[in-house]
C-alpha cells in the first residue's frame, strides 16, 4: 500500500507494511560551540588537576592515591544562568565515583565505564569540575559543554 508522506513541505511516496508504524525520532536540542579546551586530553595542559590526577595517553587518569575527594577542573567561558548541555566519558573504571559539575550546579554521581550527558543551569561560577571521591580508580577521555539554544 502506497502512502504520500509530507516531510518539510515535500510530498513523498512511501510504502507503508501492515502493522507497522514509522518512528519518528524528536531532533535533539540545539547547541552552541563547544566550550572547552582539550576535552579530549590531546595535551598535559588546559585542566587543574588535584591530587592523583594525570593527563597522558588522551585520558585524564585518576590513580586512587588521593587523600579524600581530588578534582580535575578548568574555568569555562559558559555564562552564569544559562542552559548547558555536558557531556563526559568514564574509562578504565575499578572502583569510587565521580560526578561532573558546572559552578555550583552538580550532576547525577556515576560509578561505571560510560559516556553521560546531563543539562546542567550554570550557578555560582562557570568552572566545569569532575569531583572524584577518594576511592576513584579510572580514567576520563571526554569532557564537553555547549550552551543550549
Amino acid at each position: 500500500m502506497n502512502n504520500i508522506v509530507m516531510m518539510r513541505g515535500r510530498a513523498m511516496n512511501r510504502i507503508m507494511r501492515p502493522g507497522i508504524n514509522p518512528t519518528v525520532k524528536k531532533p535533539g536540542p540545539s547547541l552552541g560551540p563547544e566550550l572547552v579546551v582539550n576535552g579530549l586530553f590531546v595535551f598535559n595542559s588546559d585542566w587543574d588537576l588535584g591530587s592523583g590526577w594525570s593527563i597522558s595517553g588522551g585520558k585524564a587518569r585518576c590513580d586512587g592515591t588521593q587523600p579524600g575527594a581530588t578534582f580535575l577542573s578548568q574555568t569555562t567561558p559558559a555564562v552564569v544562568g544559562s542552559l548547558v548541555q555536558a557531556t563526559f566519558t568514564i574509562e578504565d573504571y575499578v572502583e569510587g565515583a565521580i560526578v561532573g559539575t558546572v559552578g555550583s550546579n552538580g550532576g547525577v554521581q556515576r560509578a561505571r565505564n560510560g559516556t553521560f550527558t546531563q543539562q546542567i543551569i550554570v550557578e555560582g561560577n562557570s568552572i566545569v569540575t569532575a569531583y572524584a571521591n577518594e576511592f576513584f580508580i579510572g580514567s576520563v577521555s571526554l569532557v564537553s559543554l555547549k550552551e543550549v539554544l
